[in-house]
């Protein structure tokens, strides 16, 4: 499980893509990325 959190401040509205590196005791992957695309708007 992942938790993070993700602030925008304001004027930075709009489509978004953040990738988190993920790192794993498992030899056989271990490295991985968590991707999220976000479409912040001025709510």
């Amino acid at each position: 499980m992942v938790y993070t959190d993700i602030v925008m401040h304001p004027g930075m509205e709009g489509k978004h893509l953040f990738e988190i590196p993920l790192k794993s005791n498992d030899p056989t992957a271990s490295a991985k990325s968590l991707r999220i695309a976000s479409n912040w708007g001025n709510y």
